[in-house]
């Protein structure tokens, strides 16, 4: 059976819109582009390639996989779009997620007419492989996509990668399982994209918003089967990497920038010791959460007022006072040493206010 069996069948056979060349080595009169009319060199007078080809190919090449297995996006929240609206007819099929996990799987069914069904997490926030099946085979509609998200947003959890595996199996020819892997880069048990050469059903997702600071640039890669991107490739309007992006990511893929995002990171590991060493031992903390990411989950009996005060103090963190299994928690960013060190002297500020 194609993967693309379980597509939207409406989709198939469809080809995207078809956008002017993107030769750069000749007179361009074909795309009604502003020429140059005066000393402005930037370039942004003219479309960046359809798709950025070159940056493909260096991604394909760090990642270990072909360009077809490839697809750039706007963030990897584009990716879970293109996803979304690729495989789930609305009104009639449905996305499978495993709480706690990122909101934005939701909310992109939702938009597109899809229904949400949650499968929790297990007690130690790990996968639960046969309920996820059951799930799938069970529901009142067709479930076609399943969000897995390794280290976990908002728990920092990582997924077991033997139980990812398994999942894969299972859902064989049933459904597409999607491994958002946004903050993989600060975890050392990471499942590579290499897995989409084995799983024809398996979609992963990178960004370069988080370990590589490019949160601003908004880009993601999305790599699954050829079947699936070619589909993906043909939803994604044209041009759809700006310029200013292309650049800035093969900076950051480049030898030198690997190299500062090698430094970058070994800081926030320090940083981060730190900050766990102060949760670990504050009053304020009933719970601090194992961590695989560059965040902390903590739990305080005195979750909105520590959220009040922090705010009251500039210092703005993630409240998930309200949420299920996550009562009085508190997401903390692993900031730079000034920026930890504000939070610890609000912190006991907080403390020492009778």
């Amino acid at each position: 059976m194609s993967v693309l069996q379980l597509a939207r069948p409406e989709l198939l056979g469809r080809s995207g819109y078809t956008a002017a060349l993107g030769r750069f080595d000749v007179t361009r009169l074909h795309a009604n582009e502003l020429p140059s009319l005066d000393d402005d060199d930037s370039g942004l007078n003219r479309y960046p390639p359809p798709r950025p080809v070159t940056l493909t190919a260096r991604l394909a090449e760090i990642l270990g996989v072909h360009t077809d297995c490839l697809l750039v996006t706007r963030g990897s929240n584009e990716g879970i779009d293109l996803l979304v609206r690729a495989f789930c007819r609305s009104g009639i099929d449905s996305i499978i997620t495993c709480s706690p996990t990122f909101g934005m799987y939701r909310v992109c069914a939702e938009v597109q007419g899809a229904g949400v069904l949650d499968v929790a997490l297990d007690a130690d926030f790990d996968l639960d492989v046969d309920a996820v099946t059951a799930a799938v085979s069970q529901s009142d509609r067709t479930a076609k996509v399943v969000f897995l998200c390794s280290p976990a947003n908002p728990t920092g959890a990582h997924l077991s990668p033997e139980r990812v595996e398994r999942l894969c199996h299972n859902l064989k020819d049933k459904a597409i399982v999607v491994l958002d892997q946004a903050y993989i880069e600060f975890c050392d048990n990471g499942i590579l994209a290499e897995w989409c050469n084995r799983f024809g059903n398996l979609a992963v997702l990178r960004t370069f918003s988080k370990a590589y600071g490019l949160a601003g640039l908004r880009c993601g890669i999305l790599v699954a089967n050829p079947a699936i991107t070619g589909l993906l490739d043909s939803l994604l309007a044209p041009y759809s990497t700006p310029t200013p992006t292309i650049d800035g990511v093969l900076d950051a893929l480049s030898p030198r920038g690997l190299e500062r995002s090698s430094r970058r990171l070994k800081e926030i590991a320090i940083q981060k010791s730190r900050l766990k060493a102060f949760l670990d031992q504050s009053p304020l903390v009933e719970r601090v959460y194992p961590s695989d990411s560059n965040f902390f989950l903590i739990q305080s009996p005195r979750a909105q007022e520590l959220y009040d005060h922090l705010l009251s103090r500039d210092i703005l963190v993630r409240s998930f006072i309200n949420t299920d299994r996550l009562n009085n928690g508190l997401r903390i960013t692993v900031g730079n040493r000034s920026e930890n060190a504000s939070l610890i002297d609000a912190f006991e500020e907080f403390n020492d206010d009778p």
